[in-house]
């Protein structure tokens, strides 16, 4: 259902994840060092239920705190910029709460 949507960078755990944990994931993702990484600010949790599961999700913003480059097929976007894009309702969501 979601294929082709956008979104953010994904990061799954069984259950409500600590920084530490956070942290180390989002290096597995991004790269770069887990002590650099700091967390900008945090929304949710937001639930969705589907038909075969139920979403818990939180939003979190980080920032690199040392030298670190997106992905190149990354485009840069504002936060008015990302509510005209394709999302999925969790999302869309969160995109009319900020």
């Amino acid at each position: 259902i979601w294929q082709g949507l956008w979104e953010f960078p994904l990061i799954e755990t069984g259950r409500p994840a600590n920084i530490g944990t956070l942290k180390k994931e989002m290096c597995k993702t991004l790269g770069g060092d887990p002590s650099q990484w700091r967390i900008k600010d945090a929304s949710g949790p937001l639930k969705q239920l589907l038909s075969h599961q139920s979403i818990v999700a939180t939003f979190w913003s980080w920032e690199p705190g040392g030298p670190w480059q997106p992905p190149v097929e990354w485009k840069p976007f504002s936060p008015k910029g990302a509510k005209k894009l394709a999302v999925h309702r969790l999302m869309e969501r969160w995109l009319e709460a900020v």
